[in-house]
């Protein structure tokens, strides 16, 4: 139902999958550097964190469109959801923590780092149950 929808063909007429793609594999070719234990400027960390933002409004919008709007799920889209918020929660947590964005954000970002899993779990069950709440019993004709 989502294919050639103007959601999902924010950006210039691309499908999102494609911008998601793109995205996925530079953070992926970044996390690769600091398993390597590689070192990142901080300009570097703030334009990620600010990246994970905007996926975080991204997100925020296609909910939003999925639940009231449509009052469907795109099933990748659920999928890409449930990867995109733990990555945003470590990214701007680790980022915070390791004071790139000043001394103030350095407690910030301790207290994200130690209850992350929290967090990731809280915004789960938001969703969740948010899902539950606007589609009720449509689940089975959902996909």
């Amino acid at each position: 139902k989502w294919i050639g929808t103007w959601q999902n063909e924010i950006f210039f007429g691309i499908s999102n999958s494609v911008w998601g793609l793109a995205a996925f594999s530079a953070l992926f070719m970044l996390a690769l550097v600091l398993l390597a234990r590689g070192r990142f400027h901080s300009l570097l960390w703030r334009v990620l964190s600010i990246g994970a933002a905007g996926g975080l409004l991204w997100i925020i919008w296609f909910v939003y469109e999925s639940f009231f709007v449509s009052g469907t799920i795109c099933p990748y889209c659920f999928i890409v959801w449930l990867a995109t918020i733990p990555i945003i929660v470590l990214l701007v947590s680790r980022s915070l923590q390791g004071g790139h964005w000043g001394d103030k954000g350095r407690g910030v970002g301790q207290f994200l780092v130690r209850n992350r899993f929290l967090c990731v779990f809280l915004l789960y069950g938001i969703l969740i149950a948010l899902g539950i709440f606007q589609l009720g019993g449509k689940f089975s004709a959902l996909f």
